[in-house]
Order: structure tokens, then sequence, then C-alpha cells
């Protein structure tokens, strides 16, 4: 497949023509999938044009996939310098959770709900019995070079679990 794939985008500039990102997006798809994320990488770091964000898409989900921090970083950092550069403003995601006919909005991070402690302490109470069990959080899938610590609690905390805490409560 990456073989044909690769004829038909050669052939692209065998024609006189300039290969445009889409097809870039393409073969770098075509290429981390099957083959290489390295290998996509080099294509990226090749192209006459300035890879945007659908370009480095494709590499970030597979190295999250696969485990692969190396790249993982390398196109996190591309992705939020081209959100610099382009003043784009990431909005935090949210849950909404309606117990006893009251919406409560829960944000990632956010310590500002009226029952925060008791919603942390019953989240804490749940990840203890997780862990007795046995369950153990991935936390490869956290892509932050930060301590093994911090990636635990960003698993662990998210607010879709604070939601379901404070559901239980």
């Amino acid at each position: 497949m990456v073989g044909k794939g690769h004829e038909n985008f050669n052939s692209i500039s065998e024609h006189g023509m300039t290969p445009i990102m889409d097809h870039y997006a393409c073969m770098v798809t075509l290429i981390g999938r099957s083959s290489s994320v390295d290998k996509a990488v080099d294509l990226i770091k090749s192209m006459p044009h300035v890879p945007d964000y659908p370009i480095w898409s494709t590499p970030l989900s597979i190295c999250a996939k696969k485990g692969d921090i190396k790249n993982a970083e390398l196109a996190a950092g591309d992705v939020r310098s081209l959100m610099n550069k382009n003043n784009t403003k990431k909005f935090a995601a949210y849950s909404l959770v309606e117990v006893e006919s009251e919406v409560h909005k829960f944000v990632s991070e956010d310590h500002t709900h009226s029952a925060v402690e008791k919603i942390y302490d019953e989240l804490n109470r749940l990840i203890s019995i997780l862990q007795r069990i046995g369950y153990n959080r991935d936390t490869n899938i956290v892509l932050y070079n930060i301590r093994h610590e911090k990636k635990f609690k960003s698993i662990s905390y998210h607010s879709e679990k604070l939601a379901l805490a404070f559901a239980l409560i």
C-alpha cells in the first residue's frame, strides 16, 4: 500500500506539478500508520510548505497510540507553536452533570465548586479501591514531559471523573 502511495505521490512531481498540503497529509497518514512515524516526520520536515495542524495531528495521534514520546513531543511542540503563532486559544473541556434537577459544570483542574473537598475525597476513595483490586492507569498516554505522579493525577482527575464522583455523593 505504501509503495503504491509513494508511486502516486511521486507521479505528481513527475508530471510537473507540486504536491499540495492535502497530498502531504495523505502521505504522512499512510507512512505513519503503515510503516514508520520517523519516516512520516522526515517527510513533514522535507515539505516545501509550512506544516499545519492537520499535518501534525496524524503523527501526534499515532504516537499517542504507540507510546512514541520522542515524536509525540515534536508534533505537540509544533502544534503548540502553530497555535501561538496564529493566536489560537484552546478552550477547556467540561462536563455537565444533572443531580436532582440541578446542573453542575465541571472543568478540568477546577476547584471552585462548593463541594470540591467532598468530591475529591470521594474520588480519592474510588481511586484507592481501584488500585487495591489491581487497576493501573497507563500513564504513557500523557504526552507531556512531567513526573509520573503528575501524569497519574492528570489521568485520575479529569472532569468526567469529578462529575462521576460528585454524582455518587
